[in-house]
């Protein structure tokens, strides 16, 4: 009888070692989920900051190349002004 006690409580003390076992793996669960929770709200962040960036750069992009082409036209214009002046004034140069 004594051998039976002695078996039941050591299954007993199995049993319980199995739930505080269960219990700490279960609570690296939660702690892993929150991690990998942060870390999905991390990446959403980058990838809208990336988003924005690209969108800003393709704004720059674009106004680079209007403000290239406006002054393209300019010097155009200003070599025309000063051919014209230069060649079609009445004035001659001694």
């Amino acid at each position: 009888m004594e051998h039976i006690k002695k078996k039941m409580q050591a299954m007993k003390l199995d049993k319980e070692n199995a739930i505080d076992m269960a219990d700490q793996q279960e609570a690296k669960v939660r702690e892993k989920e929150l991690e990998m929770q942060t870390k999905d709200e991390e990446m959403a962040e980058i990838s809208k900051r990336i988003q924005q960036l690209e969108t800003d750069k393709d704004t720059a992009q674009t106004q680079f190349e209007e403000t290239n082409q406006k002054l393209d036209e300019t010097e155009k214009r200003a070599t025309e002004v000063s051919y014209s002046i230069f060649y079609k004034s009445p004035l001659k140069w001694s």
